[in-house]
């Protein structure tokens, strides 16, 4: 089973993946507000989650579905 964490804590966002036979280092960017969100396709083509704060960017590794982007725009943008 592969996941990919983001949280958000003390005005840090940190993003770790963890697969089952492969596991990545933390990432961290400081940032004083809930970084802003967006979408962007990758080379494949695949759709990522990608937060962007103070022109530092923390981009998912695993590709969304459109039901799956459609979900987090709701969640994070009522």
């Amino acid at each position: 089973m592969r996941s990919e964490h983001f949280t958000y804590a003390n005005k840090q966002l940190q993003h770790w993946v963890n697969y089952k036979w492969f596991s990545q280092q933390k990432h961290a960017i400081d940032c004083a507000e809930f970084p802003a969100l967006n979408f962007e396709k990758s080379q494949d083509q695949e759709q990522r989650l990608v937060f962007i704060a103070d022109n530092q960017t923390i981009q998912s590794t695993i590709s969304l579905t459109t039901a799956d982007i459609e979900s987090l725009k709701t969640a994070f943008h009522p």
